[in-house]
C-alpha cells in the first residue's frame, strides 16, 4: 500500500508540473487576447489534473475461452500491479530494515509537515507586521492595523478579515479609498482566500515539486490581476483613481500565507499591473470565450491524465466460440419444418464434399455428435444427449403443415404407424441402415433404439435374440410402442395369436417420439387361474398377456 501511494503521488507530480508548464506558457497571450479572469481561471486546470490522477483507471475486458458446459468463474480484477522503480523494491529477505518506499513515505511526511509550520510562522509574522487589529467604529466589516506602513490586505481562511492601514484615511483620499475596499471586496466575495488556502496546502503536501511552488506564486499574481479587471470593470471611468490608489500602496516584502495581499519584493510586477489598466475591459463574448476556453482545457487535461493511467484489466471466462458447438448452424440450415402429422421432421440444407444438398431429419434421428431430435414445435425443435436437452429456436424459418392423413388403424393392425424414426424405421431389411441392420442381426435391442429403429425393429431383434421366446415367430407388422404406468416397452401378437406386451431392462430410459399406445395396468391374476405360455422362459423382464390363454381348473 505504502509504495502504491507513493507512485500515485510520483505520477500526479509529473502530471501536474506538466499542466504547470502548459499554464505559465499560456497565460500571457490569453490575457492580452481574452483577459486577466480568463487567465486567472486557467490555473484550473492544476486541480483538475491532479484530481484524475487519483481517479479509479478505465477497465478493459479481456475474454478468455472456457468449456461450454462448464460452470464460468467469477469475474476479477486481475490488472498488472503499478510499476514500481527497482529502488522503491523491499531490501533483501531476512533483513531488519523497512523497505526504501516505507522510509520515502516517511520523509514526504516529514517534509508535509516542516511546509505545515513554516506556513503557520509565515502567517505570524505577516501578522505581526499588522500590529494590533481593531475592529472599525464605522464600518464592522473592517478592521485598523497599528501600524500605518500595512495593508491594505485580507487575513484569514474561513472569516478573512479586511484589514486597512492606520493611516487610511490620511493616505488615501475618498475616491481611492472606494476603489481599495472595492478591490478587497472583491476578493471577498471570490472566495480567493480559501482558494489560496487549499494553494498552500497542496504546496505543503507537494513540498518537494518546485513546478507547485512556482505555479502558486504566478496564481497570487494572476488572482490581483483578475481584481483588479472586474474593479475597473464596474467601475470604468476610475481608472486613473485606481492607478493612484496602487501607487500608494505599500508593497508588503512577504506575502500573507493565508489571505489576499500583493506579493511584495517585484516593483516589475506592479508596473504591470498598472499598465494593464490603460487597456480596455473585454466585451461579453470575449469572457463567455474565456469562460468556454478554461472549461475545455481542464477536462482535456483531466482526461489526459486519467488516460495516462496503466488500465485494469478484467478477465471474463466466456463459452467456447460457436464453431465447436454441434448445434450452432442447425437454426441457420434448416430450410422448413413439417411439424404436424405422425412423421414430424425438418429439413437441412448441408454440404457432403463441397456438394449442396438438403437432408431430412425426423424425430428420433441424430443430427450431430450424438445430438437426437426429440420434440418438433413450431418455430423451435429440442434436442437431447446424454440426459441434457437444448432448444434451438428456428426464428424466420416457414412451417410447412402437412396435408390430412388418415386415421391410422389400431395398434394391432397397423403397428407400423407409430414407429419412432421414419425411414430407418422400416422392418423391412431393405430400409434399414447398414448399423441399424447390424443391431437387429445381432439381436441388440438397446442399439436397435439408440440408432432410432421402430417397434418393428425392436420386435425383429427380439426374436433374433432368442431370450424372449414369446417374440420368436411373432409378426413384425404387428409390433407397436406402448405405455405400461411409467413404463415403455412392446406390444405385439405372438405366434399364437395372443396380443402380448413385452418391458424388458432394454427399454430403460427409452421414450418413444412417435405415437404411443397406452395400455392399462393389467389386474391382479387369480391364483386358480394361470397364464399359458407354453415353452416361454423369461429372463430380466415380465411378459404380461392382455388376452391369455387359460386352463381349466384341476381338483385333486
Amino acid at each position: 500500500m505504502t509504495s502504491d501511494l507513493i507512485v500515485q503521488i510520483l505520477r500526479m507530480n509529473v502530471a501536474a508540473g506538466a499542466a504547470v508548464l502548459a499554464v505559465l506558457a499560456l497565460r500571457g497571450v490569453v490575457r492580452s487576447r481574452i483577459g486577466a479572469r480568463a487567465a486567472y481561471g486557467l490555473w484550473l486546470v492544476i486541480p483538475a489534473v491532479m484530481l484524475a490522477s487519483f481517479a479509479p483507471p478505465r477497465v478493459v475486458e479481456r475474454v478468455i475461452s472456457a468449456p461450454r458446459f462448464a460452470p464460468l468463474p467469477m469475474q476479477s480484477m486481475d490488472g498488472p500491479a503499478p510499476v514500481l522503480p527497482a529502488f522503491l523494491g523491499p531490501v533483501a529477505s531476512g533483513s531488519s530494515l523497512p523497505d526504501l518506499s516505507t522510509l520515502l513515505a516517511g520523509v514526504w511526511l516529514a517534509g508535509a509537515a516542516v511546509f505545515i509550520l513554516m506556513l503557520i510562522f509565515g502567517q505570524r509574522r505577516a501578522l505581526a507586521r499588522f500590529g494590533k487589529l481593531t475592529p472599525d467604529r464605522r464600518d464592522p466589516s473592517l478592521s485598523r492595523a497599528a501600524n500605518p506602513g500595512a495593508g491594505p490586505a485580507l487575513v484569514g481562511i474561513v472569516r478573512p478579515r479586511l484589514v486597512v492601514p492606520a493611516d487610511f484615511e490620511t493616505r488615501f483620499d475618498p475616491s481611492e479609498q472606494a476603489m481599495i475596499l472595492a478591490h478587497e471586496r472583491t476578493h471577498l466575495a471570490g472566495g480567493d482566500a480559501l482558494i489560496n488556502a487549499v494553494v498552500a496546502a497542496l504546496r505543503a503536501l507537494n513540498w518537494f515539486n518546485p513546478l507547485i511552488h512556482l505555479g502558486a506564486r504566478r496564481l497570487r499574481v494572476d488572482q490581483e490581476l483578475a481584481c483588479d479587471a472586474a474593479v475597473v470593470g464596474r467601475f470604468p471611468g476610475e481608472r486613473r483613481t485606481y492607478a493612484r490608489a496602487l501607487l500608494k500602496t505599500q508593497l508588503e516584502p512577504t506575502p500573507i500565507p493565508l489571505g489576499c495581499a500583493w506579493p511584495g519584493g517585484s516593483p516589475n510586477l506592479l508596473r504591470e499591473r498598472i499598465e494593464m489598466l490603460a487597456k480596455s475591459s473585454p466585451s461579453p463574448m470575449r469572457l463567455f470565450a474565456g469562460a468556454a476556453t478554461v472549461a475545455v482545457l481542464s477536462v482535456s487535461a483531466g482526461l489526459a491524465a486519467w488516460s495516462a493511467q496503466a488500465p485494469q484489466v478484467r478477465t471474463i471466462a466466456a463459452p467456447a466460440p460457436a464453431a465447436g458447438d454441434p448445434l450452432a448452424d442447425l437454426s441457420t440450415d434448416v430450410a422448413a419444418v413439417f411439424p404436424e402429422g405422425t412423421d414430424p421432421h425438418i429439413l437441412i440444407n448441408e454440404q457432403d464434399h463441397g456438394v449442396a444438398g438438403t437432408r431430412s431429419l425426423a424425430v428420433g434421428e441424430v443430427f450431430r455428435d450424438g445430438w437426437r431430435l426429440t420434440f418438433i414445435q413450431p418455430g423451435a425443435v429440442v434436442l437431447s444427449k446424454d440426459g441434457q436437452t437444448r432448444t434451438i429456436n428456428l426464428e424466420g424459418r416457414k412451417d410447412q403443415p402437412r396435408a390430412a392423413e388418415p386415421v391410422p388403424a389400431p395398434p394391432a393392425t397397423v403397428a407400423a404407424s407409430n414407429s419412432v424414426a421414419s425411414g430407418s424405421g422400416s422392418a423391412a431389411a431393405g430400409g434399414r441402415s447398414p448399423a441399424l441392420q447390424a443391431a437387429v442381426t445381432a439381436g441388440d435391442v438397446s442399439q436397435v433404439l439408440k440408432l432410432g429403429g421402430s417397434a418393428q425393429d425392436a420386435l425383429s431383434a427380439m426374436s433374433a435374440k432368442g431370450t424372449t421366446p414369446g417374440a420368436v415367430g411373432a409378426d413384425p407388422a404387428t409390433a407397436a410402442f406402448v405405455k405400461v404406468g411409467d413404463r415403455y416397452g412392446i406390444a405385439f401378437t405372438g405366434p399364437r395369436g395372443n396380443r402380448q406386451i413385452e418391458v424388458t431392462p432394454d427399454f430403460a430410459g427409452f421414450t418413444p417420439s412417435g405415437e404411443v399406445e397406452a395400455v392399462p395396468a393389467p389386474p391382479i391374476p387369480n391364483p386358480r387361474r394361470t397364464s399359458l405360455i407354453s415353452g416361454e422362459r423369461v429372463t430380466g423382464g415380465a411378459i404380461l398377456v392382455i388376452a391369455p390363454i387359460t386352463a381349466p381348473e384341476h381338483r385333486e
